[in-house]
């Protein structure tokens, strides 16, 4: 349905006659405005053919399925209420009108905000085509109507009159756009990529044009969840500059070394969305890649399970390998496959041994401290028990200092969320 919503005001009635109290422009006066619009309704056939409706006659109300009239009635002496003037136009327009009453004091910003919020839930549906008319009228009152219709999940169509004639107000593109725009960098300044692409597919009337962007989106969010099947897939769909192309990658799962620089970064911002209980679960896979990466570096041995049998590359290397093997056995190691506490072992004889460099041996350190989150881990919903992990329980472990030493050993600088979320912030003005 069409619907359309407008206020009463005492501009909207036009008194063709001369009395004293009506006006030069043939308005009547507003210190007697309630008083002679009573008057009139009271004898309105003797009235009817000197009244005219002003403003609201260029509406093509027969377009509209059903139409509503605001009027004010503040119950006191109030002149310029419109309570009467409302029922004369009423009657005056003919078409299938509803006129609503408003009780209190029209410049009340957050009163009428309420009122109009509560008349338009009760009698717009979610097809509904909403039209609001806003020219004339307290100032108050026409604000709250069209801010109250934005906040509907609804399709809104402003209109005014300029020059005598109907014309739509952008208003949504141009007041509504900018709020969503600060909106969108509250969201994205705070790393939750998802609720700032929710925002920008629900408002497609306003950020259409810009797919671009959308999909820029939803490749960090998908990046962030390492869903580098989505993220890649998005990297051919957009239109990226020269710069931008250095930042909007696809990622390699099969370069190691990348994917730990990534998981790096995905702890850092991890942290500072506070998702603590799910930062133990990528620390822990942090430190198993470590190890990996670590032992293959020194080994050339891959710790990835074989086609024929699951790991026979790593078990062949142990077995003929004696001391390294003999040093296994003895700490009741068993050394089927390369998991952590397998890796963490034979990382330490290496070190015992004095083959690994400085910087392998002090990553290996870094690693193996995680250990000390272990409890904390398991205590928690990401193994075994259902016990809170709090931000303090990190810190006191100094977990962010110790991402930050690997980081350093990597030579891995700008956090690559942080990178992309310098060109987002940037495109937001140009939206």
């Amino acid at each position: 349905m069409k619907i359309l919503f407008a206020n009463i005001w005492n501009r909207n009635l036009i008194v063709k006659w001369n009395y004293d109290w009506i006006d030069d422009k043939w308005f009547i006066k507003k210190d007697v405005f309630k008083q002679k619009t009573k008057e009139i309704l009271e004898n309105f056939d003797e009235w009817k053919n000197k009244l005219q409706v002003n403003i609201l006659d260029i509406l093509p109300l027969e377009k509209f399925d059903k139409i509503y009239l605001v009027w004010t009635n503040q119950g006191t002496n109030e002149q310029q209420d419109t309570i009467y003037a409302a029922r004369i136009i009423q009657k005056l327009l003919g078409y299938n009108i509803d006129v609503l009453e408003y009780t209190s004091n029209p410049t009340d910003r957050k009163a009428v905000l309420y009122y109009y919020k509560k008349v338009i839930w009760e009698r717009i549906n979610k097809n509904d085509k909403l039209y609001l008319f806003v020219s004339g009228g307290v100032p108050a009152m026409k604000e709250a109507m069209v801010w109250a219709a934005l906040s509907e999940d609804i399709d809104v169509v402003i209109l005014e009159a300029i020059n005598w004639k109907l014309v739509e107000n952008k208003v949504e593109e141009i007041y509504l756009k900018e709020i969503y725009k600060k909106s969108l960098k509250l969201f994205i300044s705070n790393y939750d990529w998802f609720w700032a692409e929710k925002l920008i597919e629900k408002n497609q009337r306003l950020f259409g044009d810009k797919i671009d962007f959308l999909y820029k989106l939803k490749y960090t969010n998908a990046r962030f969840n390492f869903d580098f099947s989505v993220a890649n897939f998005l990297v051919d769909k957009m239109n990226l500059s020269l710069n931008e192309e250095d930042v909007f990658q696809k990622v390699e799962i099969e370069d190691d070394l990348k994917c730990i620089k990534e998981l790096l970064d995905n702890i850092e911002i991890t942290y500072k969305k506070w998702e603590y209980t799910m930062l133990l679960g990528k620390v822990f896979r942090l430190q198993e890649a470590i190890y990996r990466y670590i032992f293959e570096k020194n080994t050339g041995i891959s710790t990835k399970k074989d086609e024929k049998w699951d790991f026979a590359e790593f078990v062949n290397y142990i077995e003929n390998n004696v001391d390294l093997k003999n040093f296994l056995v003895s700490n009741n190691v068993n050394y089927d496959q390369p998991n952590t506490f397998v890796l963490a072992k034979i990382l330490s004889y290496f070190i015992e041994k004095k083959i690994l460099e400085d910087d392998d041996r002090i990553l290996f350190q870094i690693a193996a401290s995680v250990d000390k989150l272990k409890d904390l881990r398991n205590l928690s919903i990401m193994a075994h028990w259902w016990q809170w992990v709090s931000k303090k329980d990190l810190d006191n472990k100094k977990l962010l200092e110790k991402i930050s030493k690997i980081k350093e050993i990597f030579n891995k600088k700008e956090n690559i969320f942080d990178k992309i979320n310098k060109f987002l912030l940037e495109e937001i003005k140009n939206l």
